[in-house]
């Protein structure tokens, strides 16, 4: 996985592309027959609502979209045929810092909505839905 922080240079436009590259190396795999390579594009544009003392976003709002893809018998349909397309996503989280003393690490706080378009094969592990709407809420901790 290759991420980078474009917000230096882009600033508020910052879009924080992420690409992600796998190969599946066990004759176990997910979905398929064959050993396959994967492609994940992304990129996750937000913005603040507010600031507290100190400069820190009072609320944080991304809007993540990815697209994955089979560069190589990745999703592979029940016929053992090749589908390029996997899915492709767009969501929108909203994070809170929950302000606490260093010494406890950083806690935040989110919740997020996401939309998911299925392609051919990945709509075949899904009841043949062809879309799939995901909702979590969580806390996360750093040191």
């Amino acid at each position: 996985m290759a991420t980078y922080d474009d917000s230096e240079w882009l600033g508020a436009w910052s879009m924080k592309p992420t690409v992600v590259l796998a190969f599946e190396t066990s004759d176990g795999t997910a979905d398929g027959q064959d050993k396959g390579t994967y492609l994940q594009l992304g990129v996750t544009p937000g913005f603040n609502l507010g600031t507290r003392e100190g400069g820190d976003a009072l609320v944080r709002i991304d809007i993540p979209v990815t697209v994955g893809l089979s560069l190589s018998d990745y999703y592979q349909g029940s016929d053992g045929e090749d589908e390029t397309f996997g899915y492709a996503s767009i969501g929108i989280k909203a994070s809170c810092a929950i302000p606490l003393d260093d010494k406890w690490g950083s806690w935040t706080v989110y919740g997020s909505a996401t939309g998911v378009l299925l392609g051919d094969s990945t709509q075949d592990f899904n009841d043949d839905e062809d879309t799939v709407g995901i909702l979590s809420a969580g806390v996360s901790l750093s040191f």
